[in-house]
């Protein structure tokens, strides 16, 4: 019963991603957020509910997840059909067999960082105890938390991209990359000063063996949060397929990295080499960005100047 209700996860995922990224792309990053945001409410009550009611177990946690992400899907669709409505010719723009084209060059580096971030996991449970391989798993839980900054500035800014002069996007990206590395780098001070505490309280001294981890993979996440807004621009220059292949680079390193020190070092020296991957692969897109894009590769931050139009100076 867990692996058919966990294989509906699956596509009802798949639309999720899908529809908001559409809708971001039109501008409307608030209804993606609502949706997002409605999803992991109706997920959390459920939860509860079913925990109250003695019934949690994997078939229903999972059961509610899927019900949940489709209830959050809901006012995207909404949002494009009445986009479709009332924006025909800007939906006639859109030419499916460049988006498949470009689709499939971005789907090596999507199922690249997938693959870095999870299949590192299965591998060193082949070579790792039980403990040390919770340890790990929590500690890359905990770092990943960086990422959804990185995320949401990076889709937010997705409906003025295609609005924008070349020129202009590009600054924007750029800019867009510095704030979110900024960010991650105030989130990654965060969790190396409350890090011990944080695993002392929350989840027990058993767990404090996560907090190097923790330390070796901060650099990765840093170095990821670089490179997550990167992609529009990319996109829009017809090089998304080089970001694709510094990512598979990457992952490939990654991953080969976990199966030879997993067993003689452990999850530290992991951690590490995950660190090493990311920074050389951004290491790359930057060289990329500065031969074949002719974009500069840090920028002041949007912040003051956001702040100044909400305050209306």
């Amino acid at each position: 019963a867990t692996v058919v209700v966990a294989a509906l996860l699956i596509p009802v995922s798949l639309v999720l991603q899908f529809t908001s990224g559409l809708v971001y792309a039109f501008g409307q990053a608030r209804v993606a957020a609502f949706g997002v945001a409605g999803a992991a409410g109706i997920q959390l009550a459920g939860t509860v509910a079913f925990a109250l009611a003695g019934r949690l177990d994997s078939t229903t946690a999972i059961a509610v997840l899927v019900v949940s992400t489709m209830l959050g899907t809901w006012p995207m669709l909404a949002t494009l059909y009445a986009t479709g409505r009332h924006d025909e010719p800007r939906l006639a723009k859109f030419r499916i067999k460049e988006l498949l084209g470009v689709s499939v060059q971005n789907h090596l580096g999507v199922v690249s960082i997938w693959l870095a971030r999870r299949a590192d996991i299965l591998v060193i449970s082949f070579f790792v105890s039980a403990g040390d391989l919770g340890v790990y798993t929590l500690a890359v839980t905990l770092t990943e938390f960086v990422l959804l900054s990185a995320d949401a500035v990076a889709q937010a800014a997705l409906g003025r991209q295609g609005t924008l002069e070349r020129g202009d996007s590009g600054r924007l990206t750029v800019a867009l990359a510095a704030d979110s590395t900024r960010m991650a780098v105030a989130q990654v001070a965060i969790l190396a000063a409350l890090g011990w505490p944080i695993l002392m309280v929350g989840f027990g001294r058993e767990w404090l063996d996560a907090y190097p981890s923790i330390l070796a993979l901060s650099p990765g996440i840093v170095a990821l949060a670089y490179i997550r807004p990167l992609l529009a621009i990319f996109i829009r220059t017809g090089h998304s397929l080089e970001l694709s292949l510094a990512i598979a680079v990457a992952a490939g390193v990654k991953i080969g990295a976990t199966a030879v020190l997993a067993e003689r070092f452990g999850p530290v020296a992991v951690a590490a080499a995950s660190s090493v991957a990311w920074v050389v692969a951004a290491m790359l897109i930057m060289w990329r960005m500065r031969v074949a894009l002719d974009l500069r590769l840090w920028a002041p931050s949007l912040v003051p100047g956001v702040i100044n139009r909400l305050r209306g100076t």
